[in-house]
């Protein structure tokens, strides 16, 4: 155990010692106390960074996900838009193959293409009329049947005389 000193036995130089100690403890504490604030300091900077780059994280899975929304309905249209085309060229596709039928039954001589208006309005049915191919080649396999040569015949030859009955013309027949 330490010798405690009391007022009685302390020297001056002892007493010196002791205030030289304190006055050292106390530095020793301010210094501490400074390095501690320090610290507490640096804790906050780096903890209010470390919110920020959270928040900015946050923020930019946010826009990536918006960017994935947008990337997503996108594509979407897209297909949707091919899809379209497709059923546009699919149409198309058939309402060739009755117009080729149609022109090979007045190539054919059809009774009806006597009147130009009847011959009208069967081409303008023929490019309305709303069906696939697979359905009409299933319902009309007998109109289908002698048209898949799909090229355009040779417009007959003009009659010698002028009129618009073709080669079926009695004057013309010679």
């Amino acid at each position: 155990m330490t010798d405690r000193h009391t007022v009685d036995t302390i020297t001056s130089d002892q007493l010196d010692a002791l205030y030289d100690q304190l006055e050292d403890d106390a530095a020793q504490h301010d210094r501490a106390m400074k390095t501690v604030s320090r610290e507490r300091e640096t804790y906050r900077a780096a903890w209010k960074e470390a919110q920020r780059m959270r928040a900015k994280a946050e923020q930019r899975a946010e826009q990536a996900e918006e960017l994935l929304r947008i990337a997503h309905g996108t594509s979407n249209r897209a297909e949707a838009e091919r899809a379209r085309a497709v059923q546009r060229a699919e149409r198309a596709e058939t309402a060739l193959v009755r117009v080729h039928h149609v022109a090979a039954l007045i190539h054919a001589g059809a009774p009806w293409t006597a009147n130009h208006h009847e011959t009208a309005a069967r081409i303008r049915a023929a490019l309305a009329e709303p069906s696939s191919l697979a359905e009409t080649e299933a319902t009309e396999p007998a109109l289908l049947a002698g048209i898949r040569d799909l090229s355009i015949p040779e417009p007959p030859k003009a009659p010698v005389c002028g009129c618009t009955y073709g080669e079926r013309c009695p004057n013309c027949r010679d």
